[in-house]
């Protein structure tokens, strides 16, 4: 699998407790972030913009519950462009919420010329 996805589950603890996310674009490099859960996207503005695009990094305090994101999938899609002269490029998930914290990643990625650009996605299933 590229190290630029990710497929892997989140465990609920079936609470009305929240589920928080925060993902985190690293080495100063220019993302936007489009989310959706069973497919449905998931605008929460502010950070997002009206078209549902989520800055670089940002975090939600409440993504759903513990109960209704259970048996549902996340799914994270997150574009970068070069903005610095690092060619590196990284993406890191994070919850809480649920049974205990849990990073991903981070997802890796290299940007060698101006204007390149790295496509990270990934899929959370909340079990």
């Amino acid at each position: 699998m590229p190290n630029n996805q990710l497929f892997d589950n989140y465990k609920t603890d079936g609470s009305a407790n929240p589920i928080s996310l925060k993902v985190t674009v690293g080495y100063a490099q220019s993302g936007s972030t489009g989310l959706s859960i069973d497919n449905v996207p998931l605008v929460i503005t502010p950070p997002a913009d009206i078209n549902g695009n989520f800055p670089n990094s940002f975090t939600l305090q409440n993504i759903g519950s513990n109960a209704s994101l259970k048996g549902k999938v996340l799914a994270i899609s997150t574009a970068v462009t070069k903005a610095q002269p690092t060619a590196s490029s990284s993406e890191l998930i994070e919850f809480d919420g649920g049974t205990a914290h849990k990073s991903y990643g981070p997802l890796t990625g290299t940007l060698t010329n101006p204007g390149d650009i790295v496509n990270y996605y990934s899929e959370i299933t909340f079990t």
